[in-house]
């Protein structure tokens, strides 16, 4: 299984982070690496993209189908914290 991360495209600026569009300049962007990964990635690829309005266009480019992976809070155990 490989993992590979893409962040979003150049995006907006704006106080409310999670309705940032892309620019233009970023939607160009998103949509030459989504024809550069669609060329290497397996057909049966799963796509999560953050429920951020940048995220959400970024992923479109790739696939329609995308999952929005909710932010959760990850707490590790008292013993491991440094």
């Amino acid at each position: 299984m490989d993992l590979i991360l893409w962040r979003h495209a150049e995006a907006e600026e704006g106080s409310d982070d999670l309705a940032r569009a892309l620019t233009r300049r970023g939607q160009q962007h998103a949509r030459q690496m989504a024809a550069w990964l669609r060329v290497r990635l397996p057909h049966d690829f799963t796509l999560l993209a953050s429920e951020a309005r940048r995220s959400q266009q970024t992923a479109a480019f790739l696939s329609r189908s995308v999952e929005v992976v909710l932010k959760r809070s990850i707490r590790m155990p008292r013993s491991s914290r440094c």
